[in-house]
């Protein structure tokens, strides 16, 4: 079964990914869902980009 399956791929997203997902959609629920994070790291990394 293994010689069929894909490896793992780990995706990395910059603080950037999120901010330009998050202008497109305003939507934090989405966004969160599309980068497998919470609502509530999204709103700090959207926090951090206003600091």
């Amino acid at each position: 079964m293994e010689q069929y399956m894909n490896k793992p791929v780990e995706y990395n997203h910059t603080d950037e990914d999120i901010i330009r997902e998050y202008t497109k959609y305003q939507d934090k629920r989405i966004v969160a869902r599309m980068y497998c994070l919470t609502v509530k790291e999204v709103t700090e990394i959207l926090k951090r980009k206003n600091d």
